[in-house]
């Protein structure tokens, strides 16, 4: 980065060169000298950067929707436990009819 900003081989950096840096975050062509290869390795950075961005954000995407599967999931599972549960209990209380009915008539 700094031989980059140092276009002259000066063996220095001005202060307006850092910030110009700092506030674009790269080298215009027109004020400093940069040769090729430091363009291209620059935005060979720039490409990484980008695709290292793209990546994060389908895996955050990726991340909610796994997220939302999960939880749809999860719900769907405790509404078959509950309707089975449902069952269950009804065909208890029909067994305790029968039961009762079944005593009423023996008395």
């Amino acid at each position: 980065v700094w031989r980059a900003m140092d276009g002259e081989n000066a063996g220095s950096v001005s202060i307006g060169t850092v910030v110009r840096v700092m506030r674009r975050g790269r080298l215009r062509r027109d004020q400093d000298s940069i040769s090729s290869s430091s363009l291209s390795v620059r935005s060979g950075y720039d490409r990484r950067g980008e695709a290292a961005r793209r990546r994060i954000a389908n895996e955050e995407y990726l991340s909610e929707t796994s997220a939302t599967r999960r939880s749809a999931n999860a719900a769907r599972q405790l509404e078959e436990e509950a309707a089975q549960l449902e069952r269950v209990l009804a065909a208890k209380r029909r067994a305790i009819e029968k039961l009762n009915q079944s005593q009423a008539q023996a008395t």
